[in-house]
């Protein structure tokens, strides 16, 4: 089901006719306003509020069942806890005895199972989605590994003004190196090639 578009005097009243329309609740309706809408003056001039409206993402009815059969399909003993912590954002964290086969080196399988699961729940949403996968504290740790990183590197570009490529790395962790290294001073950090072999370059900057 896409998005329904409709008019209003008000985004009130036209989210109240949208959601009549599709017969759910206000709390479960995915808003996005298009147009606030004006009263003009006396009465001329006046722009009705538009908005589009759809069912939200459902963690109970699509997301769980489809995490179950996921897990099954693993023949691992591990489990799952979801999270939707804004209509748009879901944060997924696996547990069990068996999750260290889900992370792979330098988490190269726990970010392959992020991004199935950010195309998979995305082709079942009517909106854009935001999949957070991790294990335990995994990316935290990683990320404090990577900070480390980016100022050992910084440094030595430092000393020897010439520029550093990093080995490939994952959106997440260009990221954190990104990040990590913003501010700091004669320090200039890029992204180059194609993924899955894209590369963050160090450079030093006057």
């Amino acid at each position: 089901m896409d998005f329904l578009k409709v008019e209003g005097k008000t985004v009130d009243a036209a989210v109240e006719k949208a959601i009549a329309e599709l017969n759910i609740a206000k709390e479960d309706a995915y808003v996005k306003v298009l147009e606030e809408g004006s009263n003009g003056f006396l009465g001329l001039g006046a722009k009705p509020a538009i908005v589009e409206v759809s069912e939200k993402f459902s963690i109970k009815n699509t997301a769980e069942p489809f995490m179950k059969n996921f897990v099954k399909s693993m023949g691992l003993n591990i489990d799952f806890v979801i999270t939707q912590n804004a209509d748009n954002k879901i944060e997924i964290d696996f547990v069990g005895d068996e999750v260290k086969y889900l992370i792979g080196k330098r988490g190269a399988t726990l970010n392959a199972i992020q991004e199935f699961l950010n195309l998979s729940f995305n082709k079942m949403s009517n909106y854009r989605l935001s999949v957070i996968v991790n294990t335990g504290d995994y990316r935290e740790k990683r990320k404090e590994t990577l900070e480390k990183l980016a100022k050992s590197i910084a440094d030595r570009v430092l000393d020897s003004k010439k520029p550093y490529t990093l080995n490939a790395m994952s959106s997440f962790e260009r990221k954190v190196i990104h990040t990590a290294l913003q501010g700091t001073a004669h320090i200039e950090t890029s992204s180059i090639g194609e993924e899955p072999n894209r590369k963050v370059v160090v450079s030093y900057v006057d």
